[in-house]
């Protein structure tokens, strides 16, 4: 810990007991943010109080936590629509009302959308944005005959082959697949399905009509996205991966596809999927964080990618409570870990694995900025424990600053700031700039001066808007001082190469 930190540790601590005073026992149960809330309405509260609060990216993030704990209640898909509207994030907002539409069937929800779907503010017609049911295409890939009777009523049975056991639910336009045959009557309560058909691919993309082009298809950054013969079927099909499902759908020769073209989607959760000879003794764990404030991300979704095959994961889980995850049984070798979740830039990050070990992997999900904002995040290994942050250089308005933790923002607390600072290694420690329209360095130094900058394992990652856009690894000659890059006018230029750290500032 450090000396020159002491007195303002003290001055937060006495703040902190003022503030718990002043609290009265039912408030506490609703804000406190030390423990994750549990129902539905608490999430909503917690909500409402960051959108009162001007922190929007942590509402956001919390209502879609909601819609998880339950899809049914049209509440927070209103709330957090609204909440889009406010900051004019007009198509966001659409595609919101058009998910809770298809989960809850609200007459409110279908006044939004038709609201909505005749202007943005621009004047342009939206009623066209279609985007990938992903929810749906979960729950109908990874849930069991059990869990899938239980939500969509009792079905239909009947066979196809010797092999297979076909259900269709009522009122959903969907065929699914089991193994098994006619004497088997019904699958295993445990069963996953092996294929399913859909027969109205508007299942499937929200927001369809009667076709989708190529075009539109890769404006929604489906993975894997291909245009190809199929050998099993001899159909030209487009392809793609989804979270936990590979989906292949018949297209014509420019790769349109139609509201009711022949398709399968291949659950890659599937058992018969899971070869006991290719199961490794290689491991990944680690724990997700919000990178602005250090606090544990839950039910992100955590996908492995084999590094030189990204045609369908390797293996897939989601973070707990704690923002905690485990990939186990993975063959030794290189893997990206990508990290996705509600309100968070999605990430990825490459870890190598060793027979008999558990590479360890902690990440740092910036949440989504504003247009225009930028946000860098360092991150490190276990050591040397404390790596820094330095932003210097000129705000728009002509202020020099020099942001780091002994001073962490400008003269008017929001141009620039360091959001998050970490003295026991691993990081992240994060740096917003709001008037990216100033002239700025971005540095890093090893405040202990332990000579081991180069082999920490630091990186620094850029985002801008809603991706990232640069990503730097430390230099192999870094000692205790790393030039990382420099921000003009809102653009990025890369310098990437160890200094004296007697130079920043």
């Amino acid at each position: 810990m450090r000396n020159r930190r002491l007195g303002t540790i003290l001055l937060i601590g006495v703040l902190l007991l003022l503030g718990i005073a002043a609290v009265t026992a039912g408030s506490m149960v609703i804000l406190n943010r030390d423990s994750e809330p549990e129902t539905y309405e608490q999430q909503l509260r917690l909500a409402e109080q960051y959108t009162q609060e001007g922190r929007i990216d942590q509402a956001v993030s919390v209502y879609w936590k909601a819609i998880e704990l339950d899809e049914s209640n049209e509440e927070a898909y209103l709330k957090l629509g609204e909440l889009y509207e406010s900051q004019e994030a007009v198509e966001m907002a659409l595609q919101v009302y058009q998910t809770g539409y298809e989960k809850t069937g609200s007459a409110a929800l279908q006044t939004q959308i038709h609201t909505l779907e005749a202007y943005l503010p621009d004047g342009k017609n939206v009623s066209g944005i279609v985007m990938l049911n992903q929810s749906f295409a979960e729950r109908a890939a990874s849930g069991s005959y059990q869990s899938l009777v239980q939500t969509c009523g009792t079905p239909e049975l009947g066979s196809a082959g010797a092999d297979y056991l076909v259900v269709q639910f009522p009122n959903l336009s969907a065929r699914f697949y089991f193994s098994g045959t006619a004497a088997d009557r019904t699958p295993a309560e445990t069963a996953v399905p092996v294929q399913i058909e859909l027969l109205d691919l508007k299942l499937l993309f929200s927001g369809m009509q009667e076709r989708i082009t190529y075009p539109e298809l890769e404006a929604m950054g489906l993975d894997g996205l291909s245009l190809e013969q199929d050998a099993s079927s001899q159909r030209l099909v487009v392809r793609f991966i989804g979270s936990c499902f590979e989906a292949k759908i018949e297209a014509d020769e420019d790769g349109t596809i139609t509201w009711d073209a022949w398709n399968r989607i291949y659950p890659l959760s599937a058992p018969q999927q899971q070869e006991e000879d290719e199961t490794g003794s290689a491991s990944i764990s680690g724990t997700v964080v919000n990178a602005v404030n250090g606090t544990a991300v839950a039910n992100a979704d955590v996908t492995v990618y084999d590094s030189a095959d990204y045609t369908a994961p390797a293996a897939q889980t989601s973070t707990g409570a704690d923002g905690s995850y485990l990939v186990s049984g993975l063959q030794p070798g290189l893997y990206t870990v990508v990290v996705s979740c509600g309100g968070y830039i999605e990430t990825d990050t490459d870890i190598r694995t060793e027979e008999n070990e558990t590479a360890e992997q902690n990440i740092a999900l910036s949440p989504e900025l504003q247009a225009g904002e930028i946000r860098i995040v360092l991150s490190w290994n276990e050591s040397p424990n404390d790596l820094d942050s330095h932003l210097t250089g000129t705000t728009s308005s002509g202020e020099a600053v020099h942001v780091c933790y002994s001073d962490t923002s400008s003269r008017d607390g929001t141009s620039v700031s360091l959001d998050y600072d970490v003295t026991t290694g691993y990081g992240p420690e994060t740096t917003t700039i709001v008037d990216t329209g100033g002239s700025y360095t971005f540095w890093v130094m090893d405040y202990e001066m332990t000579g081991t900058m180069a082999s920490s394992g630091a990186t620094v990652r850029v985002y801008q808007g809603d991706a990232m856009v640069q990503e730097y690894t430390v230099p192999s000659d870094a000692v205790n001082g790393w030039n990382v890059c420099s921000i003009e006018n809102g653009e990025i230029i890369s310098n990437n190469y160890a200094c004296d750290p007697s130079r920043i500032g």
